[in-house]
């Protein structure tokens, strides 16, 4: 009998134990194209605002597909209202043009930016986003 109970206990803890490894493996991942890239975006001074940008593609087998380009800027040393402007360099076929993205609004030292499908850009390897104000003072800058 006390064997029977030492095995039992040992089942039930065998099984404690892989139930919730099984249950922490994910799915499936549909078929389809899919990119998440995020970078930290550099201050253009020593000490500077801190950043990031993040890209997100999705594109599914029925060719349904959603975009999704994000900056996110933080300790901007400029007053609330201040307006900041978003640009990006692609590195081909004109490697110099700058193309601007959209506007945000400093608030409380930060300032966010949300762009989804129809208007967020096409990001490839080697895209610059600069983060600039309205008098073209670049504030900090990434490289995808």
């Amino acid at each position: 009998m006390r064997t029977f109970i030492k095995i039992a206990t040992l089942l039930v803890l065998a099984i404690g134990l892989v139930v919730p490894v099984l249950a922490q493996v994910p799915g499936p991942t549909p078929p389809g194209l899919y990119i998440n890239w995020t970078i930290k975006l550099a201050p253009a001074t020593p000490g500077g605002p801190s950043g990031t940008a993040q890209y997100v593609s999705k594109l599914d087998t029925q060719a349904k597909g959603y975009m999704h380009f994000a900056v996110e800027c933080e300790y901007i040393e400029y007053p609330s209202g201040t307006m900041l402007d978003v640009f990006v360099k692609v590195p081909s076929p004109t490697p110099n043009q700058l193309t601007w993205i959209g506007r945000m609004e400093v608030q409380n030292d930060s300032a966010a930016l949300l762009l989804t499908t129809a208007r967020a850009p096409k990001i490839t390897k080697g895209t610059q986003v600069l983060v600039k104000t309205d008098a073209g003072i670049l504030i900090m800058a990434g490289r995808f």
